[in-house]
């Protein structure tokens, strides 16, 4: 059950972020063979792990990448659209669990109400935003910033997702993988004992994985076990399974974050054999 486990974290948290089908997506933006990107995908993944908020995964790809792409504006405006893409299905996703919940008759507590509540609005702002950026960077003053006014005239870029289609079809891939990620802590709780509807157990997850977003510490250790075992105790569950249960969860996480590296390193000896 455990080797299950790790092999469904290992495929499920990369994909939001990964598998956007979006115009001028990374690969347009620096050209370079898939198996490169593939490479330097995984390397940042496991570099993840020593940063707050996955900060240093991006860090990495911005570096590693620079020399392929036309500049370094471009691969902030490509990897902040991948946050915001990442974000938005994490935010749908809640919405559409506590419908599901709703819907089979298990209201919850009035907190995961609010929470929908909330993330209805921060959907709003969102979609808000991409409508008014393009007004904002037209600002006359801008332009007088020399370096900085010309990165901020690219911030709507990052906001642009594409035609409904490849937008639908980048949300819909994000989505599976956020089902996938909750389908394996939904293993971890059935094995440990804890109850919970899968939508309601979904919504935990969700907002777990919103908190530890935030760059408190590195990859949330404390933060998300911790907001983990709170969520749990609302949701009716003891708090000391629900903190077990996210430790666990988390470390299979862990786990495959130190098998990216690792397919990663193969993949480095590899291509350093083909070229030899």
């Amino acid at each position: 059950m455990a080797a299950a486990v790790i092999a469904v974290a290992s495929s499920a948290p990369w994909a939001p972020t990964a598998s956007p089908r979006i115009p001028n997506r990374i690969g347009a933006v620096a050209p370079a063979p898939w198996s490169d990107h593939l490479r330097i995908y995984l390397q940042a993944t496991f570099l993840n792990t020593f940063t707050p908020a996955n900060i240093g995964g991006d860090l990495y790809r911005a570096l590693a990448l620079k020399a392929r792409a036309g500049g370094v504006i471009d691969l902030v405006v490509v990897l902040l659209r991948e946050r915001v893409l990442g974000l938005l299905s994490f935010l749908c996703g809640y919405e559409l669990l506590f419908s599901a919940e709703y819907a089979t008759g298990g209201h919850g507590p009035m907190f995961f109400g609010s929470a929908a509540l909330a993330i209805a609005g921060a959907l709003v702002a969102i979609f808000a935003a991409k409508a008014l950026a393009p007004r904002f960077v037209r600002w006359e003053r801008l332009s007088r910033l020399p370096r900085t006014g010309r990165a901020l005239l690219r911030l709507p870029e990052a906001l642009a997702f594409g035609g409904g289609r490849a937008f639908g079809a980048a949300m819909a891939l994000s989505l599976a993988a956020l089902a996938i990620w909750i389908l394996a802590v939904k293993v971890v709780a059935d094995s440990l004992g804890l109850s919970l509807p899968v939508a309601l157990l979904g919504m935990i997850v969700v907002l777990t994985e919103l908190i530890r977003l935030v760059p408190i510490s590195f990859q949330g250790i404390g933060v998300r076990e911790l907001t983990f075992a709170l969520l749990a105790g609302l949701a009716g569950a003891e708090a000391e399974t629900g903190f077990l249960v996210g430790t666990l969860a988390y470390l299979a996480l862990s786990l495959s974050l130190i098998l990216a590296g690792a397919l990663a390193w193969l993949l480095t000896l590899s291509s350093g054999d083909a070229r030899s």
